[in-house]
């Protein structure tokens, strides 16, 4: 069977927000090249962010391609495509990107492929690893602390968070922090950590904090500091947090109206990665806005995720 060619290619534009933050690197697809070499299906494998993703998808939907082969006949092939961003005036860190995409295209197969194929993400997991790279450090030191495809071992998955957490990756601080707190330790310097976690970009640390503050376990109850750890990481797209901060925002006293439909706007992305208790709050409150409103809450749904 020969693969699909490229005959017709779309060269993708840089976003502002990504010129902006001097954003180089490469952004991978799987997607389905038809018989009559149209392009669908697609899915983001390994984004890059600030908009940039969305450039890509819109440039390779143009792309036409000679289609793959079989047997003398055409046929549908599912492919791998990459679209290069390059800021001709930034240095780019070659290394940096190949391990980045290596890392997320091995997390994306270990999370679908049989045994043959998570076999191999595992390996190039474990190759980075080796060369100190801080995401797969802490991914491998989860599966080693959890005894999932590799034996158990928790003196080594601590040795592997600690060593991503000197690199400053805020995931694995965040771990350490959650370690500290289940082992009884000192809970003050636990939140600490997890407030430098948060700060570093750990959704998952911005979580934690958004609900002790919420709940006034370890920090004051403040419904305030609740919605501010809340909303980064809603805006990093977690569903949870989503539906959290909107919960938050549609019962917060003295209610406004601009509450109430950020409120909705959240509840809709969080039910677009089905939250079903978002959906039953959609279901409940959509009737009830008014054309204008509608209108307002889908324009907010398009702004409220940061560009990664």
């Amino acid at each position: 069977m020969t693969a699909p060619k490229v005959v017709h290619q779309a060269e993708p534009e840089y976003s502002e927000e990504a010129r902006k933050a001097g954003v180089s690197g490469s952004v991978v697809f799987e997607a389905i090249v038809d018989r009559y070499g149209n392009i669908r299906d697609v899915a983001v494998l390994s984004p890059l962010g600030f908009g940039l993703d969305e450039r890509a998808q819109a440039a390779i939907e143009k792309w036409r391609f000679k289609p793959g082969v079989k047997d003398g006949q055409p046929v549908s092939v599912r492919c791998q495509i990459e679209v290069n961003f390059r800021l001709l005036d930034r240095w780019f860190d070659q290394k940096a990107e190949r391990q980045r995409t290596a890392f997320n295209l091995a997390l994306n197969a270990l999370r679908r492929a049989g045994p043959n194929g998570a076999a191999k993400a595992l390996d190039t997991i474990l190759k980075l690893e080796r060369e100190k790279f801080p995401p797969a450090m802490h991914l491998a030191g989860d599966l080693l602390r959890r005894g999932d495809r590799l034996p158990k071992d928790e003196d080594r998955a601590r040795a592997l968070f600690r060593a991503a957490a000197a690199k400053d990756y805020g995931p694995a601080i965040h771990a350490l922090a959650e370690e500290q707190i289940n082992g009884k330790g000192d809970l003050e310097q636990a939140i600490q950590m997890m407030k430098r976690a948060s700060m570093l970009g750990s959704p998952s640390a911005q979580y934690a904090l958004g609900r002790r503050s919420e709940e006034g376990e370890g920090l004051p109850k403040d419904a305030g500091n609740a919605r501010r750890y809340y909303r980064l990481c809603a805006a990093a797209g977690l569903a949870q947090c989503q539906y959290r901060l909107a919960k938050l925002l549609l019962e917060r006293p003295g209610r406004q109206e601009h509450d109430y439909l950020q409120a909705l706007a959240w509840f809709e992305l969080a039910a677009l990665q089905g939250e079903k208790n978002a959906r039953a709050v959609l279901d409940r409150e959509r009737p009830n806005l008014s054309a204008e409103q509608s209108k307002w809450v889908e324009r907010l749904r398009n702004q409220l995720i940061r560009p990664r």
